[in-house]
């Protein structure tokens, strides 16, 4: 009997002498700092319970970062798994703007942009307005160089008088009208409007084509979301991607009010082969809005592949 009660004090001690060294270490150790204060906060032990406070604080909050580091790992691979094979014509970034939490599929992979990139010029014409260099009530005069089918409402009138920039800039988006862009575009040039996509984006991108990958134009939303330069014309552009009269994509199975977005098509043929690109991008605003771009080429049926990966994400964020 004396034994068992020798060997239980033992085992005792050492379980004592254990969970000591583990509070010091667990106190002291940096990487358990919070990642979001915000979604923490109802689970944080005051300071003034002391060391065990403390060391429950940060537990609680490794956990949950183990946790939403986790549910983010199970999306990615929900995606990747529904896309199987198709994943080679697909490339995808989400960007959660409250965490900082990314998914990217082929963030790197080159496409063609198509009517996406109507965002960033937008983006380049409030900049300039911001900055006093064009005056959004001017009224740019139709060449026939300007002349491009496909969509939008200025196609279908007899003749296009002299619009307000402003005007060509809405329809730009809300109509993804290419005549109205390409006026926008000619009027201050191309290789202009590329510089100032270079300074949006903080790096060179490519000036002779229509080219992006889903990093780069993660950006321009960020960019647009955050406003770092406090553009007071930005929001009229988020309202105006919120009116778009596309719905057969990102806000197809999600609510659309809540849906800043832009879609892109092109077919083009390169050497005999051809691609046909439909994309989509946008800003989300649920309660932790979020962004993302998707680009597809020769994939078919994208537009509801798009809405289905569309509502998974959003499925996501919303249960966070």
């Amino acid at each position: 009997m004396k034994k068992i009660r020798s060997l239980f004090l033992v085992i005792i001690s050492a379980a004592l002498l254990i969970f000591s060294v583990n509070c010091v270490y667990n106190e002291s150790e940096p990487s358990f700092a919070p990642v979001s204060s915000a979604a923490e906060d109802t689970h944080f032990v005051p300071e003034s319970s002391g060391k065990s406070g403390s060391v429950k604080k940060l537990i609680t909050s490794r956990n949950k970062e183990r946790e939403g580091n986790f549910q983010l790992f199970l999306l990615q691979q929900k995606i990747e798994n529904y896309l199987g094979s198709r994943i080679k014509k697909i490339g995808l970034v989400y960007y959660d703007f409250s965490t900082k939490a990314a998914i990217e599929i082929n963030g790197d992979k080159v496409f063609y942009a198509a009517s996406t990139i109507k965002v960033p010029v937008n983006m380049v014409y409030y900049n300039m307005a911001a900055e006093k260099k064009i005056n959004l009530s001017q009224k740019l005069s139709y060449s026939k160089a300007d002349y491009e089918s496909g969509t939008g409402i200025l196609q279908n009138l007899r003749k296009i008088y002299p619009t307000e920039i402003q005007t060509l800039l809405d329809y730009s988006i809300k109509y993804s009208d290419n005549i109205a862009t390409n006026m926008l575009i000619r009027n201050i040039g191309n290789n202009n409007i590329k510089l100032y996509f270079d300074k949006i984006i903080g790096n060179v991108i490519d000036h002779k084509s229509n080219n992006t990958t889903p990093k780069e134009m993660i950006k321009y939303l960020q960019f647009l979301f955050i406003n770092p330069d406090n553009n007071l014309y930005y929001q009229h552009l988020i309202e105006v991607m919120k009116q778009t009269a596309f719905h057969d994509r990102l806000d197809k199975y999600i609510p659309e009010l809540l849906t800043a977005h832009k879609i892109g098509n092109f077919y083009k043929v390169i050497k005999g082969k051809g691609y046909d690109y439909v994309n989509d991008i946008g800003i989300i605003y649920t309660d932790k809005p979020y962004a993302i771009a998707v680009y597809t080429v020769n994939m078919n049926n994208a537009d509801e592949i798009i809405a289905n990966i569309s509502k998974m994400v959003y499925n996501y964020q919303i249960k966070k």
